[in-house]
């Protein structure tokens, strides 16, 4: 009997508003890897694939998955088997803004660190 895998995901702007939350449960049969999750979402959401290719915006966002707080490479993507109780991050990686500025890279790493564990993402809108 096939079993099912349950994988919480959580967005980053642009996603988010193509799925409409920051999070998402997902029941995917298994074996299931990354590209499985990613052809889900695509054909379960409107816009979603667009906003991942980055189209009618002139570019690619570098996307970046996270599965339970570990960086996924690309040369790892393809293959990348999904665990059951999975937790993945898709983001597009930032730098700057006043959480940043300045802050010397190891200490800007531990707050993307930090940012990830939280469970929402808080965003900061610098007026300044």
């Amino acid at each position: 009997m096939k079993q099912n895998l349950h994988i919480t995901v959580r967005f980053g702007e642009p996603l988010r508003r193509a799925v409409g939350q920051f999070r998402l449960e997902v029941k995917l049969p298994a074996p299931a890897t990354l590209p499985d999750l990613l052809a889900y979402l695509e054909a379960s959401y409107d816009g979603f694939e667009d906003r991942y290719r980055g189209a009618g915006f002139g570019q690619t966002y570098p996307y970046r998955w996270f599965v339970n707080r570990t960086q996924i490479g690309d040369e790892e993507f393809d293959t990348y088997g999904l665990d059951d109780g999975d937790l993945i991050h898709i983001m597009i990686p930032v730098a700057g803004g006043s959480l940043f500025r300045s802050q010397p890279p190891d200490i800007a790493t531990q707050r993307v660190r930090e940012v990830l564990a939280e469970e929402v993402c808080p965003i900061e809108v610098d007026r300044s």
